[in-house]
């Protein structure tokens, strides 16, 4: 189950990410660790625009109005992807991309299937996975067949009308909706 959520909680944190960055901004630097008290790190804030800074300002913001227990487990997965290979955080990165510019009903299709995905047996979810993973031998006419297959049968139809977008099984690209969310990749 960790390797599913890590790539959502990931998205989550690359907006929780630019806590480092705070480190710099000598209005916040008593409230983060002295960890985050690098020269690159005081660098790299300077080179943000005045909006990017702010943006951050207010992440850090909401951040700290989190419970204790969230921040760590928030400190937890930005350290785990820190510790993922480059080539991983890369792939995590695009698919947070592409999660930005989705229109929100794509977006709302794959929260819908994610909570559907969790509510799956284990044996169900496995099998899914493995579904997912032979997709990607299939040409493209019969990956969108079986796509259409597996979300009947998993998720009850609720592919709305718009095709791929928004669902797993993306054209081979081994990212997007509930069925693959990262599951069998390098973790």
């Amino acid at each position: 189950m960790k390797r599913l959520i890590l790539p959502l909680i990931v998205m989550v944190l690359l907006l929780a990410a630019p806590l480092s960055l705070l480190a710099a901004d000598t209005t916040n630097e008593q409230n983060v660790s002295k960890e985050t008290n690098h020269p690159a790190l005081k660098e790299r804030w300077q080179n943000l625009t005045p909006e990017q800074q702010q943006l951050y300002r207010e992440r850090f913001r909401h951040f700290q109005q989190l419970p204790p227990e969230q921040q760590e487990q928030i400190r937890t997965r930005l350290r785990q992807y820190k510790n993922l290979p480059p080539e991983y955080q890369e792939r995590l990165r695009h698919r947070w991309e592409r999660w930005q510019h989705m229109p929100p009903e794509d977006r709302q299709r794959m929260r819908h299937r994610f909570e559907r995905f969790q509510e799956l047996t284990p044996g169900q979810r496995q099998q899914l996975r493995k579904e997912m993973q032979n997709l990607r031998k299939l040409p493209p006419e019969e990956r969108h067949q079986r796509q259409q297959e597996l979300r009947q049968q998993y998720f009850n139809g609720s592919n709305n009308a718009g095709g791929n977008r928004g669902g797993f099984g993306n054209g081979g690209h081994g990212s997007g909706g509930s069925g693959s969310g990262g599951g069998g990749n390098g973790r």
